[in-house]
């Protein structure tokens, strides 16, 4: 029974970074004036003008990604301080108990930046501005359509974070 409630809340991620994904950039505000847009970058529009952010509240690089991060995808989610994201199911836990504070705009990163907004219901894309460290997950697709699941600290001033990839544990395949 403890599995299935395990597995459950699994289920339960895979729903909000796929229903994170489906955001529509209509109703949110990127920071970027205008219409958002990907000129320039790989992803579906986070971040207009590529990979050089517009405002840098609330946007995270990370240095070194993966070619697979830029070929298939890539999302963020950003936890609340003292969060226990140590294993999936740990983030399918945290996830299920509405501890996530922050995610992705429009659910991928444009290359190597991830434009973050505030985790609200209903989605509102008003920028994360939250200083500190924070738990973060970094979700890459790969060509199968299975996600690596990435974890680490990051630590943040104003939204915003400079990590290199090779900061980031590898949790496995999802």
């Amino acid at each position: 029974m403890k599995n299935a409630f395990k597995a459950l809340g699994i289920i339960a991620l895979a729903v909000a970074i796929g229903f994170s994904m489906t955001v529509t950039l209509a109703s949110c505000d990127d920071g970027g004036g205008g219409p958002a847009g990907n000129p320039g970058g790989s992803n579906p529009g986070t971040n207009p003008g590529g990979n050089t952010p517009s405002n840098t509240a609330g946007t995270m690089i990370i240095t070194g990604l993966p070619t697979s991060a830029y070929s298939y995808g890539a999302a963020v989610q950003v936890y609340a301080q003292g969060t226990d994201i140590s294993t999936n199911d740990a983030i399918g836990d945290a996830y299920s108990n509405d501890r996530r504070v922050a995610y992705t705009l429009s659910g991928y990163m444009d290359d190597n930046v991830a434009t973050l907004v505030r985790d609200q219901d209903p989605p509102t894309g008003t920028r994360w501005t939250e200083s500190g460290s924070f738990p973060v997950v970094l979700t890459i697709w790969d060509k199968d359509n299975l996600w690596d699941i990435y974890v680490a600290t990051v630590s943040f001033s104003n939204g915003s974070a400079t990590v290199p990839f090779s900061s980031f544990r590898y949790l496995g395949k999802f």
